[in-house]
C-alpha cells in the first residue's frame, strides 16, 4: 500500500522527469531519510506508479495522474486547522493565484511550517516535509499546491486544477508550465 511519502517522492521524481539523482540526493532534497526512500521506490514499483524500463526509473504517466487526481483525494483527504503561519497552498501558491476562485476565503491556505512567511488557515501537507521539500523547488511546490486544489476546492476548481494536471502528465511529453 502506497504511503503519504511515496507520493511526494514520485511527484519529485516527475518533476525531475529524464534526470537521475543519487537516492542519497532525492532524500536529502525531500528531508527523507534513504531508507524511507528506497522503500517507497519499492512500493511505487510494486504499484505500477513507478518502472524501470530499459533499467531506468521512471513515473508511468497514466497510473500517475490516476493517482494524483482521484486516489489521493480520496485517500489523503483534507485536513485544515488553525490561523498559523506557513508555505501558501492550493489556490494561493504561486503561480496558482488568479487562476482558481478564492473559494470565498478571505485568508489563504497554507502547510503550516516554520519556514512560511504568510498567515493563513493551515491544510496538512500529504507529508510532513512537503514545506521544506518545496523551499527551492518551484515546480515540486505548484505540482503539490494543484493535488491540492483538488482535494480542497469546489467542484469547478476541482475540475480545472484535474485538467490542468492531465495536461501537465499525460500531455505531449513536455513539462507544461501553468
Amino acid at each position: 500500500m502506497l504511503r503519504p511519502q511515496d507520493i511526494l517522492i514520485s511527484c519529485k521524481l516527475f518533476v525531475l522527469g529524464e534526470a537521475e539523482w543519487p537516492m542519497r540526493k532525492l532524500a536529502g532534497s525531500l528531508s527523507i531519510s534513504t531508507g524511507e526512500v528506497h522503500a517507497a521506490l519499492e512500493r511505487g514499483k510494486a504499484s505500477g506508479v513507478l518502472g524501470t524500463p530499459r533499467g531506468k526509473l521512471n513515473v508511468g504517466k497514466k497510473k500517475f495522474f490516476e493517482l494524483v487526481s482521484v486516489a489521493v483525494p480520496q485517500v489523503y483527504y483534507a485536513v485544515r486547522g488553525s490561523v498559523e503561519m506557513g508555505v501558501p497552498t492550493a489556490m494561493h501558491a504561486e503561480p496558482l493565484k488568479g487562476v482558481f476562485s478564492r473559494d470565498g476565503r478571505p485568508i489563504p491556505l497554507i502547510w503550516p511550517s516554520e519556514l512560511g512567511t504568510v498567515k493563513g488557515e493551515s491544510l496538512f501537507p500529504l507529508y510532513s516535509t512537503v514545506p521544506r521539500a518545496v523551499q527551492h523547488d518551484p515546480a515540486l511546490h505548484r505540482l503539490l499546491a494543484l493535488i491540492d486544489v483538488v482535494r480542497v476546492g469546489d467542484a469547478k476548481d476541482r475540475k480545472l486544477a484535474t485538467d490542468l494536471l492531465e495536461r501537465m502528465i499525460l500531455g505531449d511529453g513536455r513539462r507544461q508550465e501553468i
